[in-house]
């Protein structure tokens, strides 16, 4: 429980950061009905991870540093594996399906692969996702609501979460920051974290999409445990072992080598 209201407590604290650009241990205390002590620690902690600057007595947001630019980048990096996933992954959807894409980057080169698909049903927070499918006449494309996330170009918060709480769907296709058989499936954005949990709370299937880069690293907010995927979709064997770890939790592991 503990661990549910610290994570809560992060996201109101970027929330007001975001909104106020600045913030004081003294007034975030008192807002958040929690000791100074408490906000000092949480302060440090995501100026760890990046996610704010700290400053004497308070913190300063960075999210001004980041930019469309930024995300461009992401989605160029690795682009030959993606590519592989993304194909394969492609592979799995039948006519007829309702599949949920998140806004990953390996999410979004598998919409560019399903475009000439026929009777599928796409849900996404994604708003590149939703560009790409968007005047595909085969495709019945439906976006949730949220708040606008500029670096990801995804929506979150309380509609999206609620969204996809009310829907049902075969597959989830799944793209993380890191991927553990120790510590699961984590990512870097907290505000993408819970609208994925509704992703996967009412998928049939969830695919997980992770590049060998992925694999044996832990981000900064915890999805869930590996048990969550059926499937795991990668570019490249992983290191000795691996692969027996995840199959000894119920986890299909495919390696796709090729775009065959």
């Amino acid at each position: 429980m503990e661990k549910q209201y610290q994570a809560e407590r992060y996201l109101l604290i970027m929330d007001i950061i975001r909104s106020e650009k600045t913030v004081q241990v003294e007034n975030l205390a008192l807002r958040l009905n929690v000791s100074e002590n408490t906000i000092r620690r949480d302060l440090n902690i995501l100026a760890e991870k990046k996610m704010l600057r700290r400053t004497k007595g308070g913190a300063i947001s960075i999210m001004e540093d980041l930019s469309e630019s930024t995300f461009k980048e992401r989605k160029d990096k690795n682009s030959d594996s993606k590519e592989k996933i993304a194909h394969k992954a492609a592979s799995f959807i039948n006519k007829g399906d309702t599949i949920i894409l998140d806004g990953g980057t390996t999410s979004i080169r598998l919409a560019e692969k399903i475009r000439a698909m026929e009777h599928v049903t796409v849900l996404t927070n994604s708003l590149d996702i939703a560009n790409i499918l968007s005047e595909t006449k085969g495709i019945t494309l439906v976006l949730s609501g949220g708040i606008l996330n500029r670096d990801s170009r995804t929506v979150t918060g309380i509609p999206a979460e609620k969204f996809f709480s009310e829907i049902n769907a075969d597959k989830l296709f799944l793209a993380v920051t890191a991927l553990s058989a120790e510590e699961g499936l984590s990512d870097q954005n907290m505000y993408e974290t819970p609208v994925k949990m509704k992703m996967i709370e009412r998928a049939r299937e969830v695919i997980v999409l992770a590049d060998n880069t992925k694999f044996s690293k832990r981000a900064f907010s915890p999805i869930g445990d590996l048990t969550i995927a059926d499937r795991i979709i990668t570019d490249r064997e992983p290191e000795k072992g691996y692969r027996k770890q995840i199959e000894e939790k119920g986890v299909e592991l495919i390696v796709c080598l090729t775009n065959g």
